[in-house]
């Protein structure tokens, strides 16, 4: 997209374009207009990849806590809107995030024997170290 700089209208630019050859056309377009190039698109897989990226930097860096939409957008380098349209808010985020890894969750519960831990304490350090292995 061009913009005409202040000062410069577009039958004037019209005329001016006429009276140069190829080489000075080049030359005062870079002088006169501002070039805007069109942000790449990104997929909505690539989206995704990206919020989720933000996510999780926010959990290792501060907790789950301390996710909201807002937070996520700047990680993702994202308009809030795109959230918004795909999250009513910071706990639905949140609920689809976690739900990324019920599975992997689920099969490690069906790992570890519950009946040979004495206390939910044993448990869980039990449960926590397979997650860090």
């Amino acid at each position: 997209m061009l913009i005409l700089r202040e000062g410069l209208s577009w039958q004037g630019f019209h005329y001016i374009c006429s009276t140069f050859d190829s080489i000075n056309f080049f030359g005062f377009i870079e002088k006169h207009f501002v070039m805007y190039k069109s942000k790449s698109r990104r997929t909505n897989r690539e989206i995704e990849e990206d919020i989720y990226r933000a996510v999780s930097a926010i959990v290792l860096e501060s907790g789950v806590e301390s996710i909201t939409l807002k937070l996520v957008a700047e990680k993702a380098n994202m308009d809030i809107g795109v959230l918004t349209r795909r999250y009513r808010d910071d706990d639905a985020l949140i609920q689809q995030y976690t739900e990324r890894f019920d599975g992997f969750v689920n099969y490690v519960l069906g790992l570890v024997d519950q009946e040979t831990y004495s206390s939910s304490f044993e448990f869980f350090s039990a449960l926590s170290e397979m997650f860090i292995e």
